[in-house]
């Protein structure tokens, strides 16, 4: 991508495959052992529903904590 885009940028499969339709050649998947960044996902659920926060919490840190 030429300035003034960033020279890195982190997109979704989807986006990056959307803009690559319109700008052949114009970015490149970069391969590494380790990602560069990690986005956090966003849950929403109702208030007070504590115990199904901590299910997630818990599920989360056990996949994150397996890899």
């Amino acid at each position: 991508m030429s300035p003034p885009a960033s020279p890195m940028p982190h997109l979704q499969p989807a986006v990056a495959k959307a803009l690559l339709e319109h700008n052949k050649g114009s970015i490149e998947a970069v391969k590494m052992d380790r990602p560069i960044c990690v986005f956090p996902n966003c849950w929403m659920f109702k208030r007070g529903q504590m115990e199904f926060k901590d299910m997630i919490d818990t599920a989360l840190a056990q996949l994150i904590n397996s890899i």
